[in-house]
């Protein structure tokens, strides 16, 4: 299973994503950042922002709120419209609450998400951790195990997906094939002599 991780996915990650899904949950998330600014200077935090389309983020209150976190160098703002490709290559984390990104995260990083804010049990462990309420100082010791168990937690999230997810990464050659196989009685590969894939 090891040896179908590619060199990139293996590589040491060195951030943390947070994701709130509205003010409500950035001001909950606020204490957590500054508290791996403080403690983990070495470790980035990535702020995923909607401000792309929620003008509530462009306040003056969410930018003072912002305003003690951007002063430190290892604090940076993601706020394209789809969520930059590097900051999930990057991240050995995804911290969220209601953003159903926490489903997603794990596969395309090969990383865990830390859910926060639910009593329930809303992914499954093998692809994170689900907790309601920590102190700033229980979170850090939970950041610290994620991050000393960076490689375990990518090969039990490629364990996952290979055994859960169907046709990863193939889904429209497949579906392709499909299609021509069982509505058009056409057998793709042998008849034009090619794959599907582009």
């Amino acid at each position: 299973m090891v040896s179908e991780i590619s060199r990139q996915e293996a590589r040491v990650k060195k951030a943390v994503l947070f994701a709130p899904y509205d003010i409500a949950e950035l001001e909950l998330m606020i204490p957590y950042m500054r508290v791996i600014q403080d403690l983990l200077p070495n470790v980035k935090v990535i702020l995923r922002s909607r401000r792309f389309c929620e003008n509530v983020w462009n306040s003056a209150y969410v930018k003072q709120m912002l305003k003690p976190l951007e002063s430190a160098k290892n604090f940076f703002i993601d706020d394209s419209w789809q969520i930059q490709a590097q900051s999930y290559l990057d991240s050995f984390l995804f911290v969220c609450g209601k953003t159903t990104s926490k489903y997603s995260f794990p596969f395309l990083s090969l990383a865990p998400s830390l859910v926060l804010f639910t009593k329930e049990q809303v992914l499954d462990e093998r692809l994170g951790k689900c907790l309601d309420t920590l102190s700033t100082k229980a979170f850090i010791k939970v950041v610290k195990a994620f991050q000393k168990e960076q490689r375990q937690w990518t090969e039990k999230i490629v364990r996952y997906r290979a055994d859960n997810l169907y046709h990863f990464g193939k889904a429209s050659e497949y579906l392709a094939e499909y299609i021509l196989h069982n509505f058009f009685k056409i057998d793709f590969k042998k008849e034009v002599g090619i794959s599907s894939k582009v």
